[in-house]
């Protein structure tokens, strides 16, 4: 069954599903379920294993971690 959400994308995430789904010959949304599908068992496991922290907290870390590298570069 299907059912129809309006979600937002960046436009980067929108223009490379556009080409990955017009190089396979398959629809947008049909690529869209299969990349949320594929990442639905590692982001479950993923929030189990981060005790508390949120994923928009985590790839703020992230984020934080990657300029204070490329500053000590």
């Amino acid at each position: 069954m299907k059912i129809k959400r309006t979600i937002s994308l960046d436009q980067e995430v929108h223009d490379q599903v556009q080409v990955l789904a017009d190089k396979q010959g398959i629809g947008f949304s049909t690529l869209i379920n299969a990349i949320l599908k594929g990442g639905l068992d590692s982001t479950q496991e993923l929030v189990s294993a981060l005790s508390g922290v949120t994923i928009p907290r985590l790839l703020e870390i992230l984020t934080e971690e990657g300029k204070k590298k490329k500053k000590k570069k």
